[in-house]
Parts: C-alpha cells; structure tokens; sequence
C-alpha cells in the first residue's frame, strides 16, 4: 500500500491516535505512568497494525485495549462500538455478578435500578449480587 492511500484510511487516523495518546508529552497521566505502550511491531509500522486489526467494521468503532492496563498489540486489542467502549473505560466501575463483568451503567439499565444507588452502595465497598439487593438502613435513631 502506498503512503498516499494509506493516509486516507480510516484505520490509519485510529493508529496516529493511538501513537498519541502513547506519546508521553500528551498523555503522560492515563498512558505513560501507567506504563501502556504500543508494541514494537506496530509502533512504526502502520501496515503491520492493518494486517493485524484488519478494516474497522464501522465507522462507529473505536481500537480498544481487552485489558485496560495493557499495551496496545494484537493479542490485547480489538474493534468495539463507541457505547460499548464508554462503559468500559479505567473510570468504570466494574462488578462480577454469575460470573459476568459489568458496568454500573449497564447493571443500573438491567435491573432498573438508579445508577446513583449503585454508585453509592459500590463506593461504600459493596460487590457482587450484593450490590443489587436493596439496603437495609443500617443507621438507628434513638
């Protein structure tokens, strides 16, 4: 693939992205110091992510790392929807219920239950099929 028509691709605009945000200049809190790197095969070589990534199914998908600690290579990345990718940033708070990792947002749309309320029980160190049970008050006035 020649320079010119690689330029012009979609995918091409998501690896500058990601060369980006991996530039510790631009992101040194969320990237950097957390150690998140781009592997050395795609780090200069744009043909190598296509190949490996392959065409964006749509344009409403973004690169996303499985493990968000991660680095950006073939094994640790894939094409998801940008809703899919909101709810699954470091900033989620995530919690396993039958063995399933989930968001608050997507538990709180699940089960119908506020979002806050899960947010509070989740910030008091509530987890697990626990965080949807309704809450006994714990306070007694006397």
């Amino acid at each position: 693939m020649n320079q010119t028509n690689r330029t012009k691709l979609p995918e091409y605009c998501v690896w500058l992205g990601m060369k980006k945000r991996c530039n510790p200049h631009y992101n040194r809190e969320r990237y950097a110091l957390r150690g998140i790197t781009i592997c050395s095969e795609w780090v200069n070589n744009f043909d190598q992510f296509y190949q490996d990534m392959g065409k964006r199914p749509t344009a409403n998908h973004q690169l996303d790392r499985i493990n968000n600690d991660g680095n950006y290579e073939p094994s640790n990345c894939r094409w998801v929807t940008r809703s899919f990718n909101q709810q699954h940033t470091h900033r989620s708070k995530l919690v396993t219920i039958n063995g399933e990792e989930k968001s608050i947002r997507q538990l709180s749309e699940q089960y119908g239950i506020s979002y806050s309320t899960l947010r509070e029980r989740y910030n008091r160190g509530i987890r697990g099929e626990e965080i949807l049970k309704r809450q006994r008050n714990t306070h007694t006035n006397h």
